[in-house]
């Protein structure tokens, strides 16, 4: 594959057309994954969240095949500028960081009692603590997305100027990230911290971008798997309790979740859980805001289970109605503004981010 990938740079699918649903569906399925992880972490019950905290890694590795697929070709080839590459992917990512903002900022007044102005402020910019623990305290998941953001872009960078530094990179990146999750002992937390992490997320995030890419490039050479295979695997090593967390977490990130990508590449899904794709990416920014008050409002008037139900089920309402009422329209009307509305790439999905 090294070899191939030196010999042949190209690394995405330009302007096809192809879709890969089985994809789609099994990023909605990590963004709740998340939520569930979340809300037992919320209710005190961290026993049951499982490996929750791998979904990142897989929407990282996801990311990587999306982003190569969706502007691969046209960057190497010249089609689609660097500066044009940049606009669609901030349209595509900045409408629901701002409202994850808010909502943050709102979840926080009424459970604390307190208006956080500057962690607001920095949220609705992307700009992380540089202090603490949490890099985005009143939206904790927003951690993932700077480096997402920043992946794309170097990522298009690098595609556009010298693509034949990816396999190497992938390679490298690799032992390691491998060497370093082993030694810590887990990887859920790399990133999660503010100016601690921030090398820790950038080794997180860079070798299953660079893998994910490398899919998209050998993506017809992938075996056909039956289609209910990837997800179910994804679910078991998402809920999977483990004491050997460090070698557990090393497998998974190197091997074994960039396996659940290729295998459900070639998958096929009834066109009814299409709807998981649409709402991955705004419950991933706003349910845990969303959760806070409601866990806030219920705990103790009824059973953990019960409010825990309740707080993932409003979650995933709340996200519905601001894709449709708000999102989808704010980025319909940017790329009118921006004359992007008639390109099919307008919209590629982002694996997070989140």
């Amino acid at each position: 594959m090294l070899a191939g990938c030196l010999r042949s740079a190209n690394l995405g699918g330009g302007m096809s057309k192809e879709r890969f649903e089985l994809l789609d569906v099994m990023r909605g399925i990590a963004a709740l994954a998340v939520v569930v992880g979340h809300a037992n972490d919320i209710l005190g019950d961290p026993k049951y969240t499982g490996s929750t905290g791998l979904a990142v890694d897989f929407f990282f590795c996801l990311s990587g095949f999306v982003v190569a697929h969706a502007y691969g070709d046209r960057l190497q080839a010249g089609a689609l500028s660097y500066g044009r590459f940049v606009y669609k992917r901030l349209l595509r990512l900045f409408p629901m960081i701002l409202i994850g903002a808010l909502l943050g900022f709102a979840a926080h007044l009424y459970v604390n009692h307190e208006a956080a102005w500057v962690d607001g402020a920095m949220s609705m910019v992307m700009i992380p603590r540089l202090s603490g623990y949490l890099a985005f305290p009143l939206d904790v998941p927003m951690w993932s997305l700077p480096y997402e953001i920043g992946a794309s872009l170097a990522f298009g960078l690098v595609v556009k100027i010298c693509p034949k530094v990816i396999p190497w990179a992938l390679v490298v990146s690799g032992i390691v990230l491998a060497a370093c999750v082993w030694k810590a002992g887990h990887v859920i937390s790399f990133g999660v911290g503010s100016a601690p992490g921030i090398a820790k997320g950038l080794l997180r995030i860079t070798y299953p971008v660079l893998l994910g890419a490398v899919l998209c490039r050998y993506r017809n050479r992938l075996p056909r798997v039956p289609s209910f295979v990837a997800p179910l695997a994804l679910v078991a090593v998402l809920l999977t309790v483990t004491p050997w967390t460090g070698p557990y977490q090393t497998v998974a990130v190197m091997i074994v979740l960039p396996l659940i990508v290729a295998a459900g590449v070639k998958g096929t899904v009834s066109p009814r859980l299409l709807f998981l794709e649409r709402l991955s990416y705004p419950l991933y920014l706003v349910h845990w805001p969303v959760l806070l008050m409601v866990c806030h409002t219920l705990q103790g008037r009824a059973p953990g289970p019960v409010v825990g139900a309740v707080a993932i089920a409003t979650a995933c309402a709340v996200a519905w109605l601001l894709l449709v009422a708000y999102d989808e329209p704010a980025r319909r009307w940017l790329a009118s503004r921006l004359d992007l509305l008639n390109d099919p790439q307008l919209a590629p999905k982002p694996a997070l981010a989140a």
